[in-house]
């Protein structure tokens, strides 16, 4: 486990083989810290941001538990990512996290189809994971949203972010419209341009 960028939130990658075993972990020990063992057996919820650093308490911790990934993108995976998300979706500075699971989605599907599992807190970013995902592997992904009105945003969200050269194009499927069900109609129908397009849903 690594502290990377005093994040706050813990955040898991496991990678699924297809006889559903999970790969070993490989931390990043050679381009991060390693963590110290200074948070002991506490609850990690009860860690507050004091500044860039993190306080549980009373005391002031350094380093703090936060991700382990599976897949170790090369250097030139990631500076793909990074330009990806800024020519579809304007995002110049990505969070690390965002860009490393990208990379493990895109990037790791030639060993096996890969189930990546991001927790993270409200508002952090994890909806720009998928989004740029099936932006640059096209073809249709289908998100499943807990509620209704979370869908309903995370659609008006990626409609609002995508710039015109991204062809990227979201429908929420409980709130469509004539047009824009004839516009996913024409999707499903032609196969050439599901491949050419990223289609949220």
């Amino acid at each position: 486990a690594q502290s990377i960028n005093g994040m706050i939130p813990p955040s898991f990658l496991g990678t699924h083989s297809r006889d559903n075993r999970i790969t070993q972990h490989q931390p990043f020990s050679t381009q991060f810290p390693r963590m110290s063992s200074n948070l002991g057996s506490g609850n990690i919820g009860a860690a507050q941001r004091d500044g860039n650093s993190i306080r549980r308490n009373g005391e002031l911790l350094d380093d703090f538990l936060l991700e382990e990934y599976t897949y170790i993108p090369t250097q030139r995976q990631q500076q793909i990512v990074c330009k990806m998300l800024l020519s579809a979706w304007g995002v110049s500075s990505p969070r690390e996290f965002q860009i490393r699971s990208i990379a493990q989605i895109v990037f790791s599907l030639h060993h096996a189809p890969p189930r990546v599992g991001l927790i993270r807190r409200t508002s952090e970013g994890k909806s720009l994971v998928y989004v740029e995902a099936a932006t640059m592997l096209r073809g249709i992904t289908l998100v499943i949203e807990p509620l209704l009105t979370v869908s309903s945003d995370q659609t008006s969200t990626v409609l609002n972010m995508a710039t015109l050269s991204s062809r990227v194009y979201a429908f929420h499927l409980d709130s469509l419209k004539k047009d824009n069900a004839r516009k996913f109609g024409n999707f499903l129908l032609d196969l050439q341009s599901c491949t050419h397009h990223s289609i949220v849903l």
